[in-house]
């Protein structure tokens, strides 16, 4: 052991310093990258974060959309079978043309009201 001690006391001190150093410099280097790992994994989870709330958003619009169109094509059709009834109460068509425009109606709008 006193061997290895005189082995020790024979390097330089420059060289001691230099891998003091060394050891200084990498240490603060990985404590760098550490710091640089974490706040790279917070942005991350904050952008996958945002990323998610805006996907939720678009995809509550799209349905939103989808249930305006679905619904005023439900109203149109609803309006559509109506009206002819309302021309035979006024007088302007007789109750067969009303049939006839109504069975029209229904075989032209192929709606699918389970949609909504």
């Amino acid at each position: 052991m006193n061997e290895f001690i005189d082995l020790l006391k024979l390097i330089p001190s420059v060289v001691w310093t230099g891998v003091m150093g060394t050891l200084v410099g990498s240490s603060l280097t990985i404590i760098g990258v550490v710091l640089t790992n974490r706040s790279n994994s917070e942005r991350l989870k904050t952008q996958l974060e945002h990323e998610r709330s805006i996907r939720k958003q678009e995809l509550r619009r799209e349905r939103a959309e989808e249930l305006y169109v679905e619904s005023k094509k439900y109203l149109n059709n609803m309006v559509s079978y109506y009206l002819p009834y309302k021309q035979v109460m006024k007088g302007e068509l007789t109750f067969n043309q009303a049939l006839d425009l109504t069975i029209n109606s229904l075989s032209e709008n192929k709606s699918e009201y389970h949609r909504i």
